[in-house]
């Protein structure tokens, strides 16, 4: 009996350990709040940037405690590098042109002049400016389709869309449309330049589709 406690006591005792309801959720936000949860909520990439970071703060810390000035500026120098090797590879990965591109506009409309649109297209070459040129150029050969309605133009088509339907509707041509709507896209998302051979290989297609010959030479 020494050893045993008062069924009193012991339910005294039971009472004062349950923790009251502010403290538990105290103690919940305490043990929630350990590095072990964080760690295991975090996602692949943030697991990984986190690596990343702490490996840079690391070596840069290492860097600072060195004494010779030569190997500090040569660490300095692979640390830059390796991050923008790092930047480079996470942005490819993404999918991310790195280098610039030209401003995306609607491609094509329903309400296309092929008259028009080629009347631009000379003028835009007569000043040299060959993306413009060929763009229009290109939207005007598929109006001119539209108009003898072999295909059927929206704000939502494409120019490989078009070069199929016209394709479909002109199996004789169907490679030079597909060419057409390649140098479309090429020219309009690619970012590179844009040249003078690019805008006579467009008139080279136009005369192809079109079934005429055209005599060498201007840039109109």
């Amino acid at each position: 009996m020494s050893g045993a406690l008062h069924p009193l006591a012991s339910a005294s005792v039971r009472l004062l350990a349950q923790p009251s309801r502010d403290e538990g959720q105290q103690w919940a936000r305490d043990e929630l709040s350990d590095p072990d949860y964080q760690d295991a909520d975090l996602t692949l990439f943030e697991r990984i940037g986190r690596a990343v970071s702490d490996f840079f703060s690391d070596l840069g810390q290492s860097v600072a405690g060195i004494d010779s000035a030569v190997l500090f500026i040569v660490l300095c120098v692979v640390l830059i590098a390796a991050t923008v090797v790092i930047i480079w590879w996470v942005r490819r990965g993404a999918g991310v042109r790195l280098e610039p591109t030209a401003p995306r506009r609607a491609v094509f409309r329903s309400e296309l002049d092929p008259r028009k649109l080629r009347s631009s297209a000379h003028t835009a070459a007569e000043a040299g400016d060959w993306r413009l040129a060929v763009q229009e150029l290109v939207r005007a050969i598929f109006a001119e389709q539209a108009d003898a309605h072999r295909i059927t133009i929206d704000r939502a088509s494409t120019a490989q869309e078009l070069a199929s339907a016209a394709g479909t509707a002109r199996p004789q041509h169907a490679a030079g449309f597909t060419a057409l709507a390649a140098l479309f896209d090429e020219v309009s998302f690619s970012g590179g330049e844009v040249t003078r051979s690019d805008w006579d290989s467009c008139r080279a297609l136009d005369d192809s589709v079109a079934g005429r010959a055209r005599a060498g030479g201007g840039a109109t």
